[in-house]
């Protein structure tokens, strides 16, 4: 059941980061993900084909928002699928919102 749920919820903000892009024009940063926690605790939780082996965490006090726009440039210059926060929303919605625009529904 919690399967179906986060399915659900999934679609529901995939919908609405689209309708966000294309209709409103706005940003909205990280809204699709502070949503999905609030409906599911554990929405992060469900996505299991992430392989830690293939991601790259930025952290420190300045600049991580560029060093991690320069790097995903370069990554998907280089050819390769990079999924990334570029508004530079960083708490855990950040990274709910991230998760909910960059995967697929298969």
């Amino acid at each position: 059941m919690k399967k179906i749920i986060f399915i659900i919820i999934l679609w529901f903000c995939k919908f609405y980061n689209f309708f966000i892009r294309k209709i409103v024009r706005h940003g909205g940063s990280n809204i699709t993900g502070k949503f999905a926690l609030i409906l599911q605790k554990d929405f992060i939780e469900h996505f299991t084909n992430l392989n830690l082996n293939n991601v790259i965490m930025v952290t420190g006090t300045n600049g991580k928002t560029s060093t991690t726009n320069m790097l995903a440039y370069t990554l998907k210059t280089a050819g390769k699928n990079v999924a990334t926060n570029s508004e530079g929303a960083n708490m855990i919605s950040g990274v709910a919102t991230t998760l909910i625009k960059n995967s697929s529904m298969t």
